[in-house]
């Protein structure tokens, strides 16, 4: 690559540029869903799963894993709530 003065750019700079680009734009690789029987919320680790049919591991009813808004932090509205963070995938499609 040239610079403007007919230069050459290191490689080390590009890099760098585009380790800024990329910063400023976190992509989150989780997502957080929610069986839609007994509502209790999951988090997985892959976006691949999106839109996949689960077997909760709470009540063993089937969903469609849809991204859901986290989990909230207040007590009143999880009284009774249990978060699962999902590492053992129950997927029916794969």
């Amino acid at each position: 690559m040239d610079d403007k003065k007919g230069g050459a750019i290191s490689e080390t700079k590009v890099a760098e540029e585009e380790v800024t680009e990329n910063s400023t734009q976190p992509k989150r690789k989780t997502f957080w869903t929610e069986c839609d029987q007994c509502r209790i919320p999951f988090e997985y680790f892959d976006r691949y799963f999106l839109g996949h049919r689960f077997r909760c591991n709470g009540c063993r009813g089937i969903f469609v894993a849809l991204e859901v808004d986290p989990p909230s932090t207040q007590r009143s509205r999880n009284t009774g709530k249990r978060v699962r963070r999902s590492r053992r995938i129950n997927c029916l499609g794969c």
